[in-house]
C-alpha cells in the first residue's frame, strides 16, 4: 500500500488506475487482475503473428492439442503436394506441432496460418478486448477481440450487436495458452 505523498508522486494515468484498483473490491480486484494476465497472454500471442507474421516466435504459446491440429488440418489441406513431394504426411505434421518446429515446410504453414488469422481479426490498431470473459472450462476461457475504431469513445456498449473474434484460453502450469482463434469450440473435439 502506497503513502498519499507517493501516489500523488505517480504520472497522473497511473496515479488514476492505482485509485482505481485500490477502491475495488477485494474479490473484483483478484478477478481484474487475473483478467489483464489472461489478456497479455493473448496480446503476447496475437501482435507478433498479426503485426510482424511471426508465428515460430510465439508458436511455444500456443496450446499443444492446437499445435497438432493446426499441423494435420494442415498437411491434410496439402495431401497431394506434400504426397507428390515425397513427404510423410504424419512425419510432417508432427515436426509442425513441435513447439520449436525445425522443418522445410514450416515456413509455407506459417504463411497459410498468418494469412488466415489476419483475416479474421480486425486491423491490430484498432484492436479492443472485451472486459469480460466466458468461462468454458477450469482453466479454459473465452476472450473476445473486436474493433475499437467503429465504437463511441471506443467503449463497447450494452446490447450493440458487433463482430467479435473469439480467442480460446488454455491455462497449462501456470501459463495461459491459445487454444484456439476464430472459434469458441475446443479444438480437439472438431479437429
Amino acid at each position: 500500500e502506497l503513502t498519499d505523498e507517493q501516489i500523488d508522486s505517480l504520472p497522473p494515468e497511473v496515479r488514476q488506475t492505482y485509485r482505481q484498483l485500490r477502491a475495488m473490491d477485494p474479490v473484483e480486484r483478484v478477478r481484474f487482475l487475473g483478467h489483464a494476465e489472461l489478456v497479455n497472454a493473448a496480446w503476447a500471442f496475437l501482435t507478433p503473428v498479426c503485426v510482424d507474421g511471426d508465428l515460430l516466435w510465439v508458436w511455444p504459446n500456443v496450446d499443444p492439442d492446437f499445435r497438432v491440429v493446426l499441423a494435420r488440418n494442415w498437411v491434410q489441406d496439402n495431401r497431394r503436394d506434400i504426397d507428390a513431394d515425397g513427404w510423410d504426411g504424419e512425419a510432417v505434421a508432427a515436426a509442425l506441432a513441435e513447439p520449436e518446429p525445425d522443418h522445410p515446410l514450416w515456413v509455407h504453414f506459417e504463411r497459410v496460418h498468418v494469412r488466415s488469422f489476419r483475416a479474421m481479426l480486425p486491423d491490430p490498431a484498432t484492436w479492443g478486448i472485451g472486459t469480460g470473459t466466458r468461462l468454458v472450462a477450469p482453466g479454459v476461457e473465452v476472450l473476445y477481440v473486436y474493433d475499437t475504431s467503429t465504437l463511441a469513445g471506443g467503449v463497447w456498449q450494452p446490447y450493440d450487436p458487433r463482430y467479435v473474434c473469439p480467442v480460446l484460453m488454455h491455462l497449462v502450469d501456470g501459463r495461459w495458452l491459445v487454444r484456439n482463434l476464430g472459434s469458441e469450440e475446443d479444438p480437439v473435439i472438431w479437429g
